[in-house]
């Protein structure tokens, strides 16, 4: 088994009609989960075996319970970062990006690659395998677009970026959209940098069975002022040890609006695979084509 199946919908009513599938998914991974955390109980980490895509060979997964959750006195690891292959060292979310980077595009050896990050394990695999690769940080708001630090770091805002337009084969972003309040203006600049035939795979967190977005704060002024509408929600963030507010959650009405910002197509790609080592129940990713 190469391939990884992937459940792929356009629309929050195609969803509708599929969510029986999503569950029976849902119910599946559930109970494997389970079965593997009962034969691991009092243990502080544990191994599973599987196949990884990345070293392209059977390997073990060490999984603990760091940033785990708890429930019913029962901890359950946070399947998505603390799953990581023992070759390569990259974690679940890491490993599947790759993954489906090279099951919807083969990528040839010279593709133009934007990544938007800079200091990460995924970042140095992806440059490594793909050497016109171009990493950023988002280092501040006084900082000028394209500017590189000494220590090599490039800032860039996905609202005002420095590449001419149509520099890139693909772009890569994983949990940052919503951290950008106007995410819309983000959403265009992508566009614009994508090639004739781009493509944008990216994750964000995301409402399942929510058509709408749920916005949960918003800037009111030009002097950056935030109001908080859902209780202010934080993530880390590999350049700044405060972590970084959310400032959206999104829903399937993303996808009407990248299509109407003019990418051809606009799809959720719904996965789980414990034999890749993709735990943690159903798990999306998105890809946006340009044409």
């Amino acid at each position: 088994m190469s391939n990884l199946q992937l459940l792929r919908i356009h629309s929050f009513q195609e969803y509708c009609q599929l969510r029986s599938v999503e569950t029976n998914l849902l119910n599946t991974s559930q109970n494997i989960e389970n079965k593997i955390i009962e034969q691991s109980k009092n243990q502080n980490s544990f191994q599973v075996d599987g196949y990884c895509k990345i070293c392209n060979a059977s390997s073990s997964f060490l999984v603990d319970y760091l940033y785990c959750n708890e429930v019913n006195n029962i901890k359950i690891p946070n399947w998505r970062e603390r799953i990581i292959c023992l070759s390569c060292q990259l974690n679940n979310r890491m490993r599947a990006a790759i993954h489906i980077l090279l099951e919807e595009s083969q990528p040839s050896p010279d593709a133009k690659i934007y990544l938007t990050e800079q200091v990460t394990p995924l970042y140095h695999y992806i440059k490594h395998k793909f050497p016109n690769t171009v990493g950023s940080e988002y280092l501040g708001k006084d900082i000028a677009p394209g500017f590189v630090q000494e220590n090599d770091i490039r800032h860039e805002s996905l609202t005002n970026l420095s590449f001419k337009d149509g520099e890139f084969d693909f772009i890569l972003s994983f949990d940052v959209f919503e951290h950008i309040p106007n995410y819309h203006q983000a959403f265009s600049e992508c566009y614009r940098v994508l090639s004739s035939t781009g493509k944008m795979i990216f994750t964000v967190p995301f409402v399942n069975h929510s058509a709408e977005n749920l916005i949960r704060a918003k800037v009111v002024d030009d002097n950056d002022n935030i109001i908080h509408i859902l209780p202010p929600q934080y993530h880390g963030d590999p350049v700044n040890e405060e972590g970084i507010l959310c400032f959206q959650h999104f829903g399937w009405q993303m996808l009407d609006e990248l299509r109407a910002l003019g990418f051809q197509d606009a799809a959720a790609l719904i996965y789980w695979s414990d034999y890749f080592g993709y735990l943690g129940g159903a798990q999306i990713a998105f890809i946006a084509v340009k044409n």
